[in-house]
């Protein structure tokens, strides 16, 4: 295990080593409490001394990436929602949302090209 493996699962353990959903081991990242500058950024910070990272262990929590997410008022889309369903998702509901969606943009994109073609062809453009 590398320096940075062995201080990273230092950090983690010292943090709890579990997100408050009870997740644990890879699922969980550190994340700052506020704006810190570019070397005290989370992704930097097991690189550093232990000695240098004990006293602002504080500045940072344990986060899974959905506890994250809700933490910070973000929404998850649901199966079938939003304008072109879940993205990567190829479930019944989602796949047909897609479907509308690219049949109503290749519509558009069609009465664009003959707009087009139409003003060229008047000498507009």
């Amino acid at each position: 295990m590398t320096k940075v493996q062995e201080t990273r699962l230092k950090v983690i353990a010292e943090l709890g080593g579990k997100c408050d959903c009870g997740k644990t081991g890879k699922d969980i990242l550190v994340y700052a409490k506020g704006k810190y500058e570019l070397k005290w950024w989370p992704q930097n910070l097991y690189a550093k001394k232990w000695e240098e990272i004990e006293p602002r262990l504080n500045d940072y929590y344990l986060s899974c990436m959905m506890c994250r997410r809700i933490k910070l008022g973000l929404t998850t889309i649901e199966h079938g929602g939003g304008a072109s369903g879940k993205q990567g998702c190829d479930c019944d509901p989602c796949r047909l949302q897609k479907n509308a969606y690219n049949r109503e943009k290749n519509k558009k994109m069609r009465e664009d090209a003959k707009l087009l073609r139409q003003l060229r062809k008047e000498g507009k453009l």
